[in-house]
């Protein structure tokens, strides 16, 4: 999973990019039903540089002015620190 944001900044989004295809589609079903996603998981592939190899992968990603809670959860974890 990834907390990520989209345009305008200050606005996140939660990302979900796994192997499993069927854990996927789950997780997504469950978002679905209480109406915090849109378009379904989409196949993708990732290029893992360590191994050289490209994977399969199921993604897709919640709204982000529906579920102010992940703006929120982002604020908090990244606070501006004083590095003086």
């Amino acid at each position: 999973m990834i907390l990520t944001s989209l345009f305008p900044l200050s606005q996140r989004m939660l990302a979900f990019i796994f192997r499993d295809q069927e854990f996927v589609y789950l997780i997504y079903a469950k978002f679905n039903s209480i109406g915090i996603v849109g378009a379904p998981p989409k196949e993708c592939s990732i290029f893992l540089k360590e191994t050289g190899k490209t994977y399969k992968a199921y993604a897709f990603a919640t709204f982000t002015r529906r579920v102010p809670f992940f703006t929120k959860l982002h604020k908090e974890w990244y606070k501006k620190v004083d590095k003086t």
